[in-house]
């Protein structure tokens, strides 16, 4: 209260009330006549239970209990508190656990005394702990954090794990894609040949493809080119249809592709001829037509 009346900002401080039973955050604000600058007429007060307070930091919000937000002064003394397996039930600071040792107190307070974050480690009943304390910015407040050190290493390894798997999904995606645009390449290629070399109706080699690989067998001893012809084409699509004249130039395509060897070839030209390079000088051919 005197430090309110002499002007000082909002104070306050956590104290055990015997009639309660129980500990209390009390505060105190100075009250200015005309303004901050002004003189200061009167003090308002008022109290809470700690628990009131300890609510907003409920341990049930932050991983099943396994992390504990405080909120201290630059005394290491709670403000708002919650409940941990080293910090005693009536603690009123967090020096009055064994956990803190005189070293780790004067690591705090010197961090305290120039307003600066502190962190550190502490091991309590066998169980390691990271704790953090962070000014609030508000009074000489802190936010205290602790942690069990296990925790923050299962969620990086976790993390870790995430990381390694999203990569390999993502490698294994690509790679999947490289082998679909490599399929598709490989069968558009395959179109593109067909098309350019085969003839549609027979499947046999076309004119531009004959012409092109006939160079390459002209050192072939002996060689003729023949010109097959079929007779009467036109009256055959007219009495049977083009259905059947497209059969019997199949048929005409595989008996010549029997009768071919390695080094002999043949095509389908214009008008439904089909030429023919052979090597064979006595070889007597049969075509069944």
């Amino acid at each position: 209260m005197q430090k309110a009346l002499a002007g000082e900002s909002t104070i306050s401080t956590t104290f055990r009330d015997k009639t309660l039973g129980c500990y209390v955050n009390w505060y105190a604000m100075p009250i200015y006549k005309g303004g901050v600058d002004g003189q200061v007429i009167g003090v308002l007060t008022g109290t809470n239970n700690t628990d009131a307070l300890r609510a907003l930091l409920s341990p049930s919000l932050l991983l099943n209990g396994q992390v504990h937000a405080h909120i201290v002064d630059s005394q290491g003394k709670f403000v708002v508190r919650n409940q941990t397996c080293f910090i005693h039930e009536d603690a009123r600071s967090i020096f009055d656990t064994p956990a803190f040792s005189d070293e780790l107190q004067q690591t705090i307070l010197s961090a305290f005394a120039v307003n600066e974050s502190a962190f550190l480690s502490l091991t309590n009943e066998g169980v390691l702990y990271e704790v953090a304390l962070i000014p609030m910015g508000v009074n000489d407040w802190y936010i205290m954090c602790v942690v069990p050190q296990r925790i923050l290493v299962t969620d990086l390894s976790q993390w870790f794990n995430l990381q390694r798997i999203t990569f390999f999904a993502i490698f294994l995606l690509v790679l999947l894609l490289t082998l679909y645009i490599y399929r598709m390449m490989r069968q558009n290629n395959r179109s593109m040949r067909k098309l350019a070399y085969f003839a549609s109706i027979t499947g046999a080699y076309n004119r531009a493809h004959f012409l092109q690989e006939l160079p390459g067998r002209l050192t072939s001893e002996p060689k003729a080119l023949i010109v097959l012809d079929i007779d009467n084409a036109p009256t055959i699509k007219n009495l049977y249809g083009l259905g059947r004249f497209n059969c019997l130039l199949r048929h005409i395509t595989e008996a010549l592709d029997q009768q071919m060897d390695s080094t002999e070839l043949f095509c389908m030209g214009r008008n439904e001829r089909f030429c023919c390079f052979w090597t064979a000088q006595t070889r007597i051919r049969y075509i069944s037509a």
